[in-house]
């Protein structure tokens, strides 16, 4: 699986002005270029219950990798977590 992502920043002219000085890019661009992994490990937990037919699951994934790849700042993290619920039904 492959996605884009593409960065817009809405931002005062002045701030927009400071940020350009800074070297950071104001434009939109595909930040899975240079700026992210693609790559992404994930640990879930999660339960569920199943009736006849029907199954209700739902967990929650916890990021294990930063996923910047090119800091902007010394301390830049971001880990990609995510609760989720899914109803199914076997025919």
């Amino acid at each position: 699986m492959a996605q884009n992502d593409y960065l817009q920043k809405h931002l005062s002219p002045k701030t927009e002005a400071w940020l350009q000085t800074q070297g950071i890019q104001t434009e939109p661009y595909d930040r899975m270029d240079d700026e992210l992994v693609r790559a992404n490990i994930q640990w879930g937990v999660g339960g569920g219950l199943e009736w006849d037919r029907y199954r209700l699951q739902s967990g929650y994934d916890f990021g294990l990798n930063n996923l910047v790849r090119q800091k902007r700042v010394a301390d830049q993290h971001m880990w990609e977590w995510g609760w989720y619920v899914s109803f199914s039904y076997k025919f």
